[in-house]
């Protein structure tokens, strides 16, 4: 099984490592659905580089089922060094 087996997943902030398409396409090989937009189906938030509180990050913390994680800890997840 993929580590993002079915999962939506949404990305904020900038990327360091990589663009932002790099990245979706990385979501799909590893069985996940990249999406552009946050809301009650995103199972997964993954935050870049941002010095402030994004409107999609502040919805991940009212919605508690979504799972945030950073874009070090994203990399981890899909074997990306």
């Amino acid at each position: 099984m993929k580590p993002l087996q079915d999962l939506n997943v949404v990305v904020t902030g900038a990327l360091k490592k990589m663009s932002r398409s790099e990245a979706y396409s990385i979501i799909e090989e590893n069985g996940g659905f990249p999406r552009k937009k946050i809301s009650g189906k995103t199972n997964l938030l993954v935050v870049g580089d941002t010095p402030w509180k994004t409107e999609k990050l502040s919805f991940a913390d009212e919605h508690w089922m979504i799972n945030v994680i950073t874009e070090n800890e994203f990399y981890s997840l899909v074997g990306v060094q």
